[in-house]
């Protein structure tokens, strides 16, 4: 199969080079014959002018303003010429006579920049549209013996003129205008008229070099086309695309590019049934396979491969099942190792080198403890205030994680939550007020289910503080922890000691450096400064009473 799908690529390839190369070349010469015949056609033309504007009657019946002889002396050029319309013009640019408008004169000439042109050359010739028609026009002068007038003579271009063109050049011609705006429309074309509308769109998508060939992709097929430059303007330029059919010239290499599908067809066939064959023997146990790693995909990791075949289909099952037995002892140590840590503590410490060290950067920490708890536990089982203890640190660790918190340690009671390590996000500081302003709200609730088991109410003090601390993997190099030290982590167990003071009647305290960087709006209240373990200076601290949007009970 690859050396048929390559023999027949490369012939193939090699048959469409030689057509284009072909066509290439014919159009080249098409185009050398093409621009010959135009010139020869504007020589022809010209020197047709040249001789009626010697003509001594009618420069007599021009000097004696004779309009009707002047007339029909156009008119009869026109005819000699074989011209679409005859127009005399003055050297001031008005209409003296005019075979198209017989009854118009003395207006003035709607091309006077080819008039211009004629003046400094003494002959010019341009492609202009006249009433929805494009018309080959030559200017001319009268003489006498100098220019005392101008004749402008036009020629339609039409489908017979490109027609009479692809006769003599072996090629499909189509004339085209290109305005400013490289917009193209069509003036005459051998073609049929859906091609015509295909070509203009084509060649607006195409980039294109004048006298190179190119391909042109048609709904008809595909077409090598040449660009021949007829006239280039300010405004507009007309263009003669000469374009053969790749597909009427790749005819000839029908019948070789057939055989060569035909043989590549059998020889798929014979393949076929040879894979087919061969499949069977091992579609089986791939198909086990396959069901197995599907189960993998559903986190089933006990689902082992039961293939019993000694080859290469054997050793990939016994390799798969080594895998699946390694996935899921990762699995196990992943899931464990969440619940000892904060998932994404756990996700970190497996991202990455477990390793000795930190990074410096900002982190708001909350730190929470249980008011009177020891009181609490008073003449209580031990067993009973592990239950109570957890569903208390459960109902917290769930709000703080719900803000994208995590938690660093749980100290007997208390809570150590981190926002900015490991996980930064830009609003830190307000997911850590509202996971206290949360917690708060929370063990309301728990204490009014406490009261229905009649124990007594809870009660919490919560700090927050931001500031610059190390975190990274901490301990030893046999046995480590994710944490946060510094002296930001200080600030913040010294905050939530403060609400112990009844004074200043508050659950939440806040440093200054949490209550500025806050984004939204909170309620807070100034408590003044306070002299903070550890630090020379007092610190400025805030209540957090809530919410801007409402409060809660303190």
């Amino acid at each position: 199969m690859l050396v048929q799908v390559i023999a027949f690529i490369v012939v193939d390839g090699a048959n469409r080079r030689n057509a284009r190369s072909q066509i290439a070349s014919n159009l080249e010469i098409g185009a050398h014959v093409f621009k010959q015949l135009a010139q020869s056609r504007i020589e022809l033309l010209s020197e047709h002018t040249r001789i009626i504007s010697m003509d001594f009657a009618f420069k007599k019946a021009f000097m004696a303003s004779d309009r009707d002889t002047i007339l029909s002396a156009l008119e009869s050029l026109k005819m000699r010429v074989n011209a679409s319309y005859a127009i005399l013009v003055s050297t001031d640019y008005q209409i003296v006579a005019d075979t198209w408008n017989p009854g118009e004169a003395d207006k003035p000439f709607l091309f006077p920049e080819q008039i211009e042109t004629a003046e400094e050359y003494g002959f010019a010739d341009a492609i202009i549209t006249r009433s929805d028609r494009h018309y080959q026009i030559i200017i001319a002068p009268l003489l006498a013996p100098d220019p005392i007038a101008w004749f402008a003579i036009g020629y339609i271009i039409d489908a017979d003129l490109a027609n009479a063109y692809k006769e003599l050049v072996f090629s499909q011609v189509s004339l085209l205008r290109s305005d400013a705006d490289s917009q193209w429309s069509n003036i005459a074309s051998t073609l049929s008229p859906s091609l015509q509308a295909d070509l203009v769109k084509t060649l607006s998508k195409s980039d294109w070099q004048p006298n190179e060939s190119l391909s042109l992709p048609m709904d008809a097929g595909e077409y090598v086309a040449l660009i021949v430059p007829l006239k280039e303007g300010p405004d507009a330029s007309v263009y003669a695309v000469l374009q053969r059919s790749l597909t009427e010239v790749m005819q000839p290499y029908r019948r070789l590019r057939d055989t060569l599908i035909l043989i590549f067809i059998s020889g798929v066939l014979v393949f076929i049934a040879a894979t087919i064959l061969i499949a069977s023997s091992v579609t089986k146990p791939v198909k086990t396979l396959v069901e197995s790693v599907r189960e993998i995909e559903k986190g089933n990791y006990s689902h082992y491969a039961q293939v019993n075949q000694q080859d290469e289909i054997g050793e990939l099952a016994k390799a798969y099942n080594s895998m699946v037995k390694g996935l899921a002892e990762k699995e196990r140590v992943q899931t464990l190792l969440g619940k000892v840590v904060s998932p994404a503590i756990a996700h970190e410490l497996m991202r990455h080198d477990v390793e000795l060290g930190g990074e410096e950067r900002e982190v708001t920490i909350l730190f929470c403890d249980i008011r009177n708890f020891t009181t609490l536990c008073h003449g209580r089982s031990s067993k009973f205030i592990l239950t109570l203890l957890n569903r208390y640190l459960t109902r917290m660790s769930t709000i703080i994680e719900s803000h994208g918190g995590v938690i660093d340690k749980y100290i007997g009671d208390a809570i150590m939550a981190l926002f900015g390590a490991p996980l930064q996000h830009d609003d830190d500081v307000d997911r850590a007020l509202n996971t206290a302003i949360d917690m708060c709200l929370a063990l309301d609730e728990f204490n009014i289910v406490l009261k229905k088991d009649g124990l007594p109410p809870l009660g919490i003090g919560i700090g927050v503080n931001t500031g610059m601390v190390t975190a990274g993997n901490m301990g030893s190099v046999n046995r480590l922890n994710y944490t946060v030290i510094g002296d930001g982590v200080n600030v913040a167990s010294r905050l939530e000691g403060l609400t112990k003071n009844k004074t200043y009647n508050t659950r939440i305290i806040i440093s200054k450096a949490t209550q500025v960087k806050a984004m939204q709006p909170f309620d807070t209240r100034s408590l003044g400064e306070a002299r903070v373990k550890g630090k020379p200076t007092p610190v400025p601290i805030y209540a957090l009473s809530g919410r801007s949007s409402g409060q809660f009970d303190v």
